[in-house]
């Protein structure tokens, strides 16, 4: 069973943005709808979606948004409790720090939002989060505004009590679990929250 086809349920709506519809056929996983410029879909896969009813929705190439932006935007307008993308971390680090930037569309929205592979997950939020981890995951913390003033955990190694974490330090770097649960609270400011596996088992 693959990493990302065990996390999806048949209550999912599946939105893929451009080629990730190629790896989602791939997997087994039916998409509900793909948007984009539509340059990255294999010819076949573009026929099948087609004989599958899936919904599609072609953007010019010449845009002022990337496709995963706009999948994130559809996302947006069904109001769901979560969004969850995958995909996003990829070998081009421009992309991905963009697509790590665009959590910043569903927090406006007021919808948990993360990104997700084999051996990260990341989420950015503005008041609370608590997130479920082992003791062997690091979990860093990344402010993206100046500063994050009040910086309150509960369940690291090494704790904070009402801090600040400044943009480009590197304190927030590698805290571990000390149970199965974390939960950080903020006052004031975009603090973007990473889990890493140091070890993954399938």
């Amino acid at each position: 069973m693959n990493f990302y086809s065990e996390l999806i349920t048949s209550n999912d709506y599946i939105i893929c943005a451009d080629g990730g519809a190629n790896y989602a056929l791939s997997i087994g996983v039916r998409p509900d709808m793909v948007v984009g410029d539509l340059d990255s879909i294999d010819k076949t896969v573009y026929k099948q979606l087609l004989d599958l009813g899936t919904t599609i929705e072609k953007y010019p190439c010449e845009k002022d948004m990337s496709d995963l932006e706009i999948a994130l935007e559809k996302a947006i307008e069904y109001q769901p409790e979560e969004i969850v993308i995958f995909g996003a971390l990829g070998n081009r680090l421009d992309q991905t720090l963009n697509n790590i930037n665009i959590l910043l569309l569903p927090l406006r929205n007021d919808i948990k939002a993360s990104i997700v592979d084999e051996y990260h997950q990341v989420q950015l939020f503005n008041k609370k989060i608590t997130i479920n981890g082992n003791s062997d995951d690091y979990l860093s913390l990344y402010p993206l505004t100046e500063d994050v003033s009040g910086v309150t955990t509960e369940g690291l190694k090494f704790p904070l009590n009402g801090e600040i974490l400044y943009f480009a330090s590197t304190r927030g770097l590698s805290n571990e679990f000390i149970n199965n649960m974390a939960t950080i609270t903020i006052e004031k400011g975009l603090l973007l929250v990473i889990k890493v596996k140091r070890t993954w088992k399938n």
